[in-house]
């Protein structure tokens, strides 16, 4: 391929993935009503969290000796800063923190560490991926949240995808605060998509809970979208694990090393970061991906990206794009 061709190239993926993170389009500021709902959503949940911790606390100081220690202990806790609670891994476009003890706006870096109690927004264009407590969350463009803790996140505008799957590493539950409801997974990839008028939560994988400003508890299953509006009222419907409204959350994956894996594990990673289901056509098929070995780099490439790379390097295998499947066959 020449020089020319191949900057062609680069510009068509450029401009694609553009279009996959724009389409999340611009939407209007939340008001200071809009913050005040959020606001108090995020402190029931945080409030039940202290509840816990407070028992525990309690415990703890009688072991320690006493009241004395009790309060010790306290004043130690208030003078300690904020503590770092996730890594931005992944930026596109602005990515911005106000920080939690007041300031202004900063941009950041991908590597950035945040600190609880700070807020964060994308750009209209933008996009970000980070990962918390073990747990990869990804924004859209034009999203705005604030990472109260480890385990608690208030969305205040825009969308986070969640996907708990890179596993053993995720180490507690996640609760999303919105102006409508709390939201915590049961399950594992989920996008949460919040406004002033509703709360929209589709599952990829797994199973979702939805508790809203009443009190009442909604379940959606994987392969259901989930709304919740204004007015209380609430409604599901099926939504494709692969459906086209997922592709920003696929532009924003963490980068796959190909480099010495197999060819089976590359797919394995495209199939979910895609919502699809991996067959093989025969055990043969499926031999050959275990133990053909790659070398390369997946930087900067979509999962559809790094699958048309895979196959051009495997000798032998083809594949086929269904509703809902990645099929995989001998040539």
């Amino acid at each position: 391929m020449s020089d020319a061709d191949s900057s062609a190239q680069d510009a068509r993926h450029e401009d694609a993935l553009g279009r996959l993170i724009h389409a999340a389009g611009r939407r209007p500021l939340p008001t200071a009503a809009e913050y005040e709902r959020v606001r108090l959503a995020a402190h029931s949940a945080w409030q039940r969290k202290v509840r816990g911790r407070r028992r525990r606390f309690a415990w703890a100081a009688l072991a320690a000796g006493g009241a004395l220690a009790a309060v010790i202990v306290a004043s130690t806790m208030r003078s300690v800063p904020p503590v770092a609670v996730a890594e931005l891994t992944v930026a596109r476009d602005a990515v911005e923190l106000f920080p939690p003890g007041g300031g202004s706006w900063q941009t950041l870096a991908a590597g950035a560490r945040i600190a609880a109690g700070s807020r964060l927004r994308t750009s209209p264009q933008g996009g970000a991926a980070f990962l918390l407590n073990g747990i990869a969350l990804r924004a859209s463009a034009a999203s705005e949240w604030t990472f109260d803790d480890a385990t608690l996140v208030t969305l205040a505008d825009g969308a986070l995808y969640v996907d708990t799957g890179i596993a053993a590493r995720a180490k507690g539950e996640l609760e999303i605060a919105t102006p409508h409801g709390i939201v915590r997974h049961v399950g594992t990839q989920y996008e949460v998509r919040a406004s002033s008028s509703e709360v929209r939560v589709r599952v990829r994988e797994g199973r979702v809970e939805v508790r809203d400003s009443t009190g009442s508890s909604h379940e959606a299953p994987a392969g259901r979208e989930l709304l919740l509006e204004a007015d209380g009222d609430a409604s599901q419907r099926p939504f494709a694990p692969d459906a086209p409204e997922w592709r920003w959350a696929e532009a924003l994956a963490a980068p796959i090393e190909l480099d010495g894996g197999s060819v089976f594990d590359a797919l394995q990673w495209i199939a979910r970061e895609t919502g699809k289901r991996l067959i093989f056509e025969d055990s043969n098929a499926e031999l050959l991906a275990r133990n053909a070995i790659l070398h390369g780099d997946g930087a900067g490439l979509e999962p559809l990206q790094v699958l048309e790379i895979v196959m051009l390097t495997s000798s032998g295998l083809d594949y086929a794009l269904g509703d809902g499947t990645l099929l995989v066959r001998r040539r």
